[in-house]
């Protein structure tokens, strides 16, 4: 897994953080001039939907989360999978 944190102020900045976690949490390669995925032993072509797949697997965002009450705050770090959106 890779931490990814999406700043929000520049997409394209958000883009490169994004295919630098990706890049270093996925087994993807250029076999034969085609990009594939190394999944189970076997190598699968990178389409979008299956990037999506290596993205949701392989990539987490962090957020504070208060288990408490606003007098008692208990805050924890909590790991989600990150779902990228359409654009």
């Amino acid at each position: 897994m890779r931490l990814f944190a999406c700043g929000g102020r520049d997409p394209y900045e958000d883009l490169n953080s994004l295919a630098d976690a990706v890049a270093d949490s996925a087994e993807i390669f250029n076999h034969d001039g085609c990009l594939v995925w190394l999944n189970a032993g076997a190598l699968i072509p990178v389409s979008g939907t299956v990037l999506r797949e290596i993205i949701t697997k392989h990539v987490v965002t962090q957020r504070l989360v208060n288990h408490g009450t606003a007098e008692e705050p208990n805050w924890t770090l909590v790991y989600s999978p990150y779902e990228p959106t359409q654009k």
